[in-house]
C-alpha cells in the first residue's frame, strides 16, 4: 500500500514524498464491499509536477494543517473518508497528530 500511495500522490498531486507514515486502514463498506482503504501522512515533499492519465483532470488545493483542522470542526467536509482520516490524524490515533 505505501508504494501505491507514493505513486498516486506523485501522479495526481505532483508532489514526491520523502517520508510516508501510515495512520489508519479501514473498510469503506464492510459487509457489502471488500474495498480496503489505507491512509498515510506524506512528509518532506518535493514538487515534481503531475503525471495525469487519460482524461484525469485534478486541481490541487493546498491547505495548511490549522485550516484543515478548523474546516473539519466546522463540518465543511462531506466525504466520509476525508472526515475519518482527518479525525484520526488530529486525535493522534495513528502517526503524529498536528495542530
Amino acid at each position: 500500500p505505501v508504494e501505491t500511495a507514493r505513486r498516486e500522490l506523485e501522479e495526481e498531486t505532483g508532489y514526491r514524498a520523502n517520508s510516508m507514515t501510515g495512520i489508519m486502514e479501514f473498510y469503506t463498506s464492510p459487509g457489502i464491499l471488500t474495498e480496503r482503504m489505507y491512509a498515510f501522512v506524506a512528509g518532506d515533499l518535493t514538487l515534481v509536477g503531475q503525471n495525469l492519465q487519460g482524461a484525469e483532470r485534478i486541481v490541487v488545493e493546498t491547505v495548511d494543517v490549522a485550516d484543515a483542522r478548523q474546516r473539519l470542526i466546522d463540518g465543511e467536509f462531506c466525504d466520509g473518508k476525508t472526515i475519518a482520516v482527518l479525525s484520526c490524524y488530529f486525535l493522534g490515533l495513528g502517526g503524529k497528530p498536528a495542530g
